[in-house]
């Protein structure tokens, strides 16, 4: 991914086309999850910072909110 000019920032994420997404070993389930991902950053919808603070239920239910997210990445973003 850190080969793919802008795969980590989300704004320059969403204009990367997917058969570039899938060369760099990504999965077609993977592409919508992190394209989900990003449209809510870039929408203002999620903040990593915000959700950092919140209560631990609290931050899985903003997170999962995200289609593609579940339970438990919610929970592996919470502990690292």
């Amino acid at each position: 991914m850190v080969a793919l000019p802008g795969a980590t920032e989300p704004a320059t994420f969403l204009a990367l086309d997917e058969p570039s997404l899938r060369a760099a070993g990504l999965s077609g389930g993977k592409v919508r999850s992190m394209r989900a991902v990003a449209e809510a950053i870039v929408g203002g919808t999620l903040d990593f910072l915000a959700v950092e603070e919140r209560p631990a239920e609290d931050a899985i239910a903003e997170l999962t909110a995200v289609k593609g997210v579940g339970p438990w990445t919610a929970e592996i973003y919470l502990l690292f």
